[in-house]
């Protein structure tokens, strides 16, 4: 499980059990919960499947089945990937708005804040209750990079697509760098892209492509080799979410070069 609970900004052990039907079971190690009124309650939940948005759900009632919440009680969630974001809209007639789900069920929670790490639009965060959003900006100025990097007077931002611009341009804007814009032609029915464009002159740049998640990668490998087409010398990615589900050489065998990940579901989230 992927869940941690603080109880007045004390770590507390919680038991996860799955039962042989799929149900889940959460118990919270009474011995660890701090004696006397209870008035900060903090999660942080780190949701990589479905099974974790179940646990999380029971360890809040869990936690409100306490008898010494206080009356005052403030309870905070850390939320650094809000799942079902990508599914944002309705495309073909038949299907579920699924993160307006995930957000009615988040919210029927009752946490007084919810802290989301650069959610994948505006949407999602505007969807959740009490929604406080740590910038995919503020994100990448406390990752650690290689300092050549970003002293590399050749270096350029890419945006991957219209929709990412916007905050790459704050990225770029708090480097003093400027931003090159690539566009992306996607089959609605089946996700798959088509086709890649850039929008400006790359040629002998180091270019640093950076948006909110990577997945399998296509979009990105596929960025990468158009960018290199048109003269790069170098393609570097970051991203806040990190999924890799086809793995990082999936990816560094598709043309890019580097790889950087504020969340990495490979080896820390």
């Amino acid at each position: 499980m992927n869940i941690r609970l603080s109880l007045n900004k004390l770590h507390v052990p919680v038991d996860h059990f799955t039962f042989s039907g799929g149900e889940e079971q959460i118990k919270i190690d009474m011995r660890h919960v701090p004696h006397g009124s209870i008035g900060f309650v903090d999660i942080f939940a780190r949701l990589k499947n479905s099974q974790d948005v179940m646990c999380l759900a029971l360890l809040v009632d869990a936690v409100n089945r306490l008898g010494n919440l206080d009356v005052g009680v403030e309870k905070v969630l850390h939320l650094p990937y809000i799942p079902y974001a990508r599914q944002d809209r309705v495309m073909n007639p038949g299907e579920s708005l699924s993160v307006k789900v995930f957000a009615t069920m988040i919210n029927s929670l009752g946490f007084h804040k919810v802290i989301v790490d650069d959610p994948h639009s505006d949407v999602s965060a505007a969807l959740i209750d009490n929604v406080k959003i740590r910038s995919q900006t503020d994100l990448f100025l406390n990752m650690n990079f290689d300092f050549d990097l970003l002293t590399d007077e050749s270096l350029v931002l890419v945006a991957p697509d219209a929709g990412a611009r916007k905050k790459t341009q704050k990225v770029a804007d708090a480097l003093e760098l400027s931003v090159v814009e690539a566009g992306k032609i996607r089959d609605v029915g089946t996700g798959a892209i088509t086709g890649t464009t850039v929008f400006g002159d790359v040629g002998g740049k180091t270019c640093l492509i950076v948006d909110d998640i990577c997945d399998g990668g296509f979009t990105f490998t596929n960025l990468a080799q158009a960018l290199k087409a048109a003269g790069a010398k170098r393609v570097i990615l970051y991203v806040t979410h990190g999924i890799f589900s086809r793995g990082k050489e999936f990816i560094l065998d598709g043309g890019v070069d580097e790889i950087y990940a504020y969340y990495d579901w490979t080896e820390n989230f």
